[in-house]
This record gives structure tokens, C-alpha cells and sequence, in this order.
């Protein structure tokens, strides 16, 4: 019994250790914490979702490819997911890619500016997991 609170022990230290480098990182993970009553665990989870999100590589591709409704659907999914998670980084740029790209069919010079901002919080959140 002692060994298996000890791995809890242990898991939570990790876990809480996460959420300090990920609101270092510019996150707001105490807000999203409430949206998941306080479980730790689910929330680390969901975040681990979160970074294997097809969306991240649909959003790269459209935007290689210039292709504005592609690039709209993907990042209005990241936007969603990203805020959800207080993963302010990533989606606020997402934001303002879903809104300089809703219903236009051209790719707007912006929208590489706002993206490049995307991949930057997106490795800070990265380098905040893999820090742990």
C-alpha cells in the first residue's frame, strides 16, 4: 500500500511540477483546472491529446499550401482545444488565424506572422512537457 501512495505521491509532484513550467510558459492552467474540477491527472492527459492533435499538422499543411479554408478549419479546432486547456500561447494566434481567415479564400500575407507566433507558443508548451 505504501508503495502505490508513494507512485501517487511521486506522479502529483510531477504533474503539479508540469502545470508551473506550462504557466511559466505563459499558460493558464489554474483556469483550466477549474474547467476539469481540479483532477490533475485528466488534465495532463487531455494535454498530452492536445499535442498529438491531427489539427497541428493539417494547420501546417494548409498553410504550406496556401490554403485558406484548410488553415481556417484547423485552426478554428486548435482555438477550441488550446483554450479549453489555458493554453494561451497557442490559442490566441489560433484565434486571430480563425478570424483573419473566416470566409476568405485567399491566404492573407498576416496569417504567416500569426502562424509563426502559433508554432513559437506551441514549442514553449512542448519544451514545458518535455522539461519533466
Amino acid at each position: 500500500m505504501e508503495d502505490r501512495e508513494q507512485a501517487q505521491t511521486e506522479g502529483q509532484k510531477r504533474t503539479s511540477a508540469l502545470l508551473r513550467r506550462l504557466e511559466n510558459a505563459g499558460c493558464r492552467t489554474k483556469d483550466a483546472l477549474e474547467r476539469v474540477f481540479g483532477d490533475e491527472e485528466f488534465y495532463a492527459e487531455m494535454l498530452t491529446e492536445f499535442l498529438e492533435d491531427p489539427a497541428l499538422g493539417e494547420l501546417q499543411s494548409a498553410m504550406e499550401e496556401k490554403n485558406a479554408k484548410k488553415a481556417f478549419a484547423a485552426a478554428h479546432t486548435l482555438r477550441g482545444a488550446a483554450l479549453t486547456l489555458g493554453l494561451l500561447p497557442v490559442g490566441m494566434p489560433a484565434a486571430g488565424l480563425t478570424e483573419l481567415l473566416r470566409g476568405t479564400d485567399e491566404m492573407p500575407d498576416a496569417a504567416r506572422e500569426i502562424y509563426a507566433g502559433l508554432t513559437e507558443g506551441l514549442e514553449a508548451i512542448r519544451g514545458a512537457v518535455e522539461a519533466g
